[in-house]
């Protein structure tokens, strides 16, 4: 059996700097040079997610920056992700539910938004996502 097959449905278990198979077989990067630099283009990537929520959030509210309250929670549960937050649209696309029909209630749960304002603000940004 070759060891490609044997490694066909067994899923690597991340360990720091290396993976290693259920089979106990390790396999190394190939230069800590190629690890350093994706994990810098992780961090960049991630940095620029973040300044797009940032000015997507300030944007919602004409850059009086309210809804800046929400950024983290919104960092941590959508990963700074935009499309990730327009994933939470709900199934209301003829609109009878009104502007929070636009909006999976999941998401009031999780990012935890008490004032109507708010919600209206970042529902109709959602909506435009």
């Amino acid at each position: 059996m070759s060891e490609s097959s044997q490694r066909q449905g067994v899923r690597p278990v991340a360990t720091p700097q290396r993976h290693e198979w259920a089979g106990g077989q390790v396999s190394q990067p190939a230069n800590n040079a190629s690890l350093e630099d994706l994990k810098r283009k992780r961090q960049e990537g991630q940095t620029e997610r973040e300044q797009e929520l940032k000015d997507w959030l300030l944007g919602l509210d004409d850059g009086a920056g309210v809804l800046m309250q929400y950024f983290d929670v919104l960092r941590d549960e959508f990963d700074a992700d935009l499309s990730q937050i327009a994933a939470v649209k709900g199934d209301d696309a003829n609109g009878t539910k009104g502007l929070f029909g636009v909006v999976d209630p999941i998401f009031w749960e999780a990012v935890k938004v008490p004032k109507m304002g708010h919600r209206m603000l970042l529902a109709r940004g959602i909506s435009t996502l």
